[in-house]
Formats: structure tokens, C-alpha cells, sequence
């Protein structure tokens, strides 16, 4: 967060809001948990305990900025994966270079992770996702859990596929299928 305040002059929220959320249509997008719940409709957080969903109180992380404190639903998220998946960009209109979202999805750095099933390759690390070839595709994906709450967000770019996985437990083995 730190980095981007710096370049833009901005909160790392006002940037995300003014670089990300407002081009792509991302309305019910926000960075509390506190925003989510004056919503219509919003999850409630759950744990898995003794075999039983138990509901648990949200945990406030706004402070974590970018670790973690984005909320946001399917159809928000979509829009996000629009943006990987067409070359930059949303309805027709360029927000991001085909160049520098190449160099996002470029690999940097290995993982070190062991292979544990295989159609899915050893996994490498661009700038905000880990890469890997599943089947022979390239796969893209990057997943994240909180109190109450989990994410996982996968696509293969030479198919245009991609995929969002929200569920309101704090883990799920689903992650793992997309």
C-alpha cells in the first residue's frame, strides 16, 4: 500500500477505488466489513467446528489494507477477470496496457511448493498471482481466507476461462478446484 500512496498521491484506497473499482463497474466493492454489512444483501462469516457451521462474528482487518481488506462480490470480481482475460480491457475501453498486464502474468519467482496432483505443475509467482499449467494450460489464480470468509480466483488466458469462488467459511477444500 505504501508504494502506491507514494506514486499516486493517494490512499491505497482512494487509488484502488479511482485506478480499479470506478473503471470496471466495481459498485459493491469496498474495504470494510463494516461497508459491507449496510449492503441489502450481504454473507454472514462461518467456521467449520466439530463438524458443525458455526456463524462467528466478522473480523475488522481495514488496517491490513492490502492484505486482505478488499470486499466484493461475483459480479464485481467478474469485472476483474474481464480485464485479464481481454487483453486490459472492459467494454472496449483500454484499462490497463496489454504490455504491463503481460508483465503481471509474467513468473518472477519460484515457489518452492511441491507438486501435489498431477495435472497441476509446480506453481511460480508473477506480480499478484501464482502461475502454473494445469493440463497443459496456463492457469493464473490467486485465493486468500479471513475470518469467516474465503476466495479463490483462477483462469486460463489462451481459453478465456476464468473463475470465482466465494464462500462464506473461513476455508473450503473447493479452493482447490478452481
Amino acid at each position: 500500500g505504501y508504494l502506491v500512496e507514494r506514486l499516486t498521491n493517494q490512499t491505497w484506497e482512494d487509488a484502488v477505488r479511482k485506478l480499479v473499482f470506478d473503471p470496471l463497474e466495481m459498485s459493491h466493492s469496498n474495504f470494510s466489513v463494516l461497508e459491507s454489512q449496510k449492503a441489502s444483501e450481504y454473507a454472514l462469516p462461518y467456521k467449520e467446528e466439530n463438524d458443525e457451521l458455526k456463524q462467528i462474528p466478522f473480523r475488522e482487518i481495514d488496517l491490513m489494507g492490502p492484505a486482505g481488506s478488499i470486499n466484493s462480490n461475483v459480479e464485481d470480481m467478474s469485472h476483474w477477470l474481464i480485464v485479464h482475460l481481454n487483453d486490459g480491457k472492459f467494454k472496449g475501453k483500454e484499462i490497463i496496457s496489454p504490455s504491463t498486464l503481460a508483465d503481471i502474468h509474467t513468473p518472477y519467482m519460484t515457489t518452492g511448493a511441491m507438486v501435489k496432483r498431477p495435472e497441476i505443475s509446480q506453481a511460480d509467482y508473477a506480480l499478484g498471482w501464482f502461475v502454473d499449467n494445469y493440463r497443459g494450460h496456463q492457469r493464473l489464480h490467486h485465493g486468500g481466507n479471513i475470518d469467516g470468509f474465503a476466495a479463490q480466483v483462477a483462469f486460463l488466458p489462451e481459453s478465456r476461462l476464468g473463475f470465482v469462488l466465494l464462500a462464506n467459511v473461513t476455508a473450503t477444500p473447493l479452493q482447490q478446484l478452481a
